[in-house]
């Protein structure tokens, strides 16, 4: 999976080359090459959760931008509308 390919990564043994879409939705010029770019993590404060003792926060991490403001969405909905995507 996704955690196996980012160890690899890690470890120079693999690539994780990011789609030119993602890579404008963090910021980049249009028509930036993905080759060579560091891959965007999208996420929100506001979806984080307490880590348990002695642990920081849990906060997820998503590298899709549409997928991290599907769920800063379902959080905002499951809260009744507390914060809300807007904030991402």
């Amino acid at each position: 999976g996704v955690g196996t390919a980012f160890r690899l990564a890690s470890e120079g043994k693999a690539l994780l080359i990011p789609s030119a879409l993602e890579l404008e939705a963090a910021g980049a010029p249009a028509g930036s090459s993905p080759v060579g770019q560091q891959l965007p993590l999208f996420g929100c404060l506001e979806i984080s959760r307490d880590g348990g003792p002695g642990r920081g926060p849990i906060l997820p991490l998503f590298m899709s931008r549409s997928d991290a403001l599907a769920a800063v969405r379902d959080a905002a909905d499951a809260t009744e509308g507390e914060g809300g995507a807007d904030d991402f």
